[in-house]
């Protein structure tokens, strides 16, 4: 169930449970490949645990899936931060 997964996995962020909330994500986007702004989620779940490169390379996958400019900005304000 898609939204069980993400709930799961914003709850787990919220409880600073990042490997937790890796996993959900990912299992997210597996169940809902449309929506690329899962990848923006994951991302920060990712930096939170301190996987800084992978967390980086899935703002760019974003990036690169997405023609929508707001997701575009918003991963390119997340890589800024990152670095």
């Amino acid at each position: 169930n898609f939204e069980a997964q993400f709930n799961m996995g914003l709850f787990s962020m919220q409880s600073g449970q990042y490997d937790k909330a890796i996993g959900r994500f990912k299992t997210a986007m597996e169940l809902r490949s449309d929506l690329p702004e899962i990848r923006l989620y994951l991302s920060e779940a990712l930096a939170g645990a301190g996987q800084m490169e992978e967390a980086r390379k899935t703002l760019q996958e974003l990036k690169n899936l997405t023609r929508d400019t707001m997701l575009i900005q918003e991963a390119d304000r997340r890589l800024k931060q990152i670095k």
